[in-house]
């Protein structure tokens, strides 16, 4: 007896396309801008902290990066609460660099010189 499509064994994975780029892009801008004019809350980090959670390969909070930061600069409980800008803006670095080990941003072909890549024609 030969299996059909509803009783075969399913042997692929199936990926759903999530769209939480937007979204992180959205809040990164908003934490530059709330930085910019000096509206330094901890809801912000932690708002981008839970938009960066979702597209990293492991949950933030279990990041060497981010438990090395949270563990040297805390935020603190209170969500409601301000940091000091250079608190606020050493968050925002610690982020873009996870950001850019995880491929996030910063990634490029390997195979292409970086210089000429954005250039690149290819052959004519």
């Amino acid at each position: 007896m030969s299996e059909d499509f509803f009783t075969a064994k399913k042997e692929h994975k199936t990926y759903l396309y999530k769209d939480t780029i937007t979204g992180l892009n959205s809040e990164y801008l908003f934490l530059l801008n709330a930085y910019t004019i000096g509206d330094t809350r901890v809801v912000y980090l932690r708002r981008f902290e839970a938009w960066l959670s979702m597209n990293c390969p492991q949950p933030l909070w279990s990041m060497s990066r981010y438990v090395y930061a949270s563990s040297r600069y805390p935020l603190g409980r209170n969500v409601n609460g301000y940091v000091s800008r250079g608190k606020f803006l050493y968050y925002i670095a610690v982020y873009e660099l996870i950001m850019r080990d995880i491929g996030l941003i910063g990634h490029r072909d390997d195979e292409k010189d970086p210089e000429t890549a954005v250039f690149d024609m290819g052959e004519q």
